[in-house]
């Protein structure tokens, strides 16, 4: 004779030992999962950060090297800075005095110095965001370098200032003179170490990483 089928389900306490049990065997494999989410993530951030301060640190070193000097304040007006600007400070600020050029790649000169005229290039941070502004030499004729401004007051003849990261964590400058010695006198300055630091908070895991140079200049 065969005995009656049996229709009786899991009880309330079986089904909650069931699913306790699952969740212990499931819970490692969710963990780890998001663990390396997380870090593939952050790797993958940690790169793009690394490419983006390579950028600006590739723009810092073709400036210096063009450069002729820095100035402890701008020397050039700037309308858009009318209380002018001063290397250092809490907007991380570096005047560089860069050698006019006209449309050949010469060098402007100044009949009554017979030096050439000279440009500059700002750059400083605000916020996150880590801009260059350059402030042309008007007195140069065929002066070819563009003035820029503030996104805020752009113009057709001003158009805005280069943002090179909106990840700009911290920035600072060594400066050495012709010797190789370290410096405090803007005057003497012949090259710049920089060490650019940068941050993405968008991610879980915060992401910051660093990178330097040294710098020489070739028009001094």
């Amino acid at each position: 004779m065969i005995a009656p089928f049996s229709e009786r389900g899991f009880t309330v306490v079986e089904l909650v030992i069931t699913i306790t049990l699952i969740g212990i065997l499931v819970a490692p494999v969710v963990f780890s999962s998001l663990r390396f989410y997380v870090d593939v993530s952050s790797n993958n951030h940690k790169a793009t950060l690394s490419l983006d301060s390579q950028a600006a640190l590739a723009k810092y070193t073709e400036d210096i090297r063009m450069a002729s000097g820095l100035d402890p304040i701008n020397l050039i007006n700037d309308s858009s800075q009318p209380s002018g600007w001063t290397s250092g400070g809490s907007e991380n600020v570096l005047i560089l005095s860069i050698p006019a050029q006209d449309s050949s790649g010469d060098f402007i000169i100044d009949p009554n110095s017979g030096e050439p005229y000279r440009n500059e290039i700002i750059y400083y941070s605000s916020g996150q965001q880590l801009y260059r502004r350059t402030l042309k030499n008007t007195s140069a004729p065929g002066n070819v370098i563009v003035q820029s401004c503030p996104s805020a007051a752009t113009t057709p003849d001003c158009p805005a200032d280069v943002k090179l990261t909106d990840n700009f964590n911290s920035v600072s400058y060594t400066f050495y003179d012709n010797t190789g010695t370290q410096t405090a006198d803007i005057a003497k300055v012949r090259s710049v170490k920089i060490v650019l630091s940068m941050t993405d908070t968008s991610v879980v895991k915060p992401t910051v990483i660093s990178n330097f140079i040294r710098v020489s200049m070739r028009n001094t």
